[in-house]
């Protein structure tokens, strides 16, 4: 198989389903990421070896905590999956809702928040595993894995707002500092979105 196709969680998944060795030959992020690693351990507990350090240890430690061998401990998180998605507010607060709506957890994002900090908080909160958490972003994406160290506020819309507004205020001060004609087409832009922030 190529790198980039060890590297897509849902060709490795399905690979590993079959033949749990392949996590062998996967990306760092695959091997790493709890619902593939899951899959494999479920066929057999050899594939364990080939996760990442940080979440065999995790795996290991809560599939003794557990009572069950580690393919039956895989098997069961994977048959019990709690879907959650979260909702932005606009000073950084995230609410986490079960499918029917109702709020389970509030969770407040800061720049050196992670998806491994956010995974923790809400298996805290909500009495299970992380590996049992399945996590819908707010822009309807799933938060694949919540053993990452990847800064939280990069995977949420309001990351993608301030890089556009710095944009957009970067473009307008051009234009008042006087750049050349070059720039006009910024200035109508950041008219624009003036105006239509004024009529909001």
């Amino acid at each position: 198989a190529s790198k980039e196709c060890n590297n897509i969680p849902a060709l490795v998944m399905a690979a590993v389903q079959r033949y749990c060795c392949m996590l062998e030959h996967a990306s760092k992020a695959c091997k790493n990421n709890v619902d593939v690693v899951m899959v494999a351990l479920r066929n057999h507990r050899s594939a364990l070896q080939h996760a990442s350090p940080k979440l065999r240890a995790t795996i290991s430690r809560e599939a003794a905590e557990s009572g069950r061998c580690l393919e039956a401990y895989a098997a069961q998180r994977l048959a019990h999956k709690k879907i959650v998605q979260l909702e932005l507010s606009d000073d950084g607060i995230l609410t986490c809702r079960s499918l029917g709506g109702d709020e389970l957890s509030t969770y407040k994002v800061s720049e050196a928040s992670t998806a491994a900090e956010l995974g923790n908080h809400l298996a805290a909160e909500l009495a299970v595993s992380p590996a049992q958490l399945q996590v819908v972003l707010p822009h309807g994406e799933p938060l694949l894995n919540l053993l990452d160290e990847l800064l939280l506020p990069k995977l949420l819309p309001f990351h993608d707002a301030k890089v556009k507004q710095r944009e957009d205020d970067g473009h307008s001060c051009a234009v008042e500092a006087g750049e050349g004609k070059a720039q006009a087409p910024y200035a109508s832009a950041a008219l624009r979105l003036a105006f239509r922030r004024r009529g909001s």
